[in-house]
């Protein structure tokens, strides 16, 4: 617009960081044009819920200076994504002979500002893994309590020139971790 105007509700958004504090499997499907709420981080509250209360309805009502009933009523599910751990990153595998070495990096829900670029301060539990081999003959899956883990190629449910689709996730306490995957021809 001339002179950087814009017509009233509309709005020109940059610099946005999506993904950010695990959040990055939320970050898809978004569109040029899509409807937003403005948020003032100020005016917010923390609402700390029962875990007995992942799977149930939460009902919020906005509520302002002069609004006026009936006010506005939305329900969402609780799912519980606060109390899983952040998906893993940097997922690699690299065949060595008849080897696949898979390997990742761990992420916590502490020290999201990843400083040193190795990894971040560990949560309270214990590191555990849970890796997904899925291919045309069927499903392969281990554990490891390590970041990393070799799998014999004649283990993976798929022929050679097929491709196998292995996935990450990390076991929480409470729940796993979105997974994080990478596609392998065997």
């Amino acid at each position: 617009m001339p002179g950087g105007k814009h017509p009233p509700g509309l709005f020109r958004l940059s610099r946005l960081l999506r993904g950010r504090r695990g959040t990055e499997w939320a970050s898809t499907g978004h569109q040029v044009g899509e409807r937003f709420c403005l948020l003032n981080p100020a005016a917010l509250a923390k609402i700390d819920l029962p875990g007995g209360a992942i799977g149930g309805l939460v009902s919020v009502v906005s509520h302002g200076v002069g609004d006026a009933a009936p006010l506005p009523v939305l329900q969402r599910l609780v799912s519980g994504e606060a109390m899983r751990p952040p998906s893993v990153c940097h997922l690699q595998a690299l065949r060595d002979g008849s080897s696949i070495c898979l390997s990742w990096v761990c992420r916590s829900h502490r020290g999201w500002g990843w400083n040193d670029g190795v990894g971040d301060p560990s949560d309270s539990f214990t590191e555990r893994y849970r890796v997904t081999a899925s291919g045309p003959a069927g499903q392969l899956e281990l554990e490891t309590e390590t970041p990393a883990t070799i799998v014999d190629v004649g283990a993976l449910p798929a022929e050679a020139g097929q491709t196998v689709e292995i996935e990450v996730r990390m076991i929480g306490p409470m729940a796993t971790s979105p997974p994080r995957g990478i596609n392998l021809i065997v």
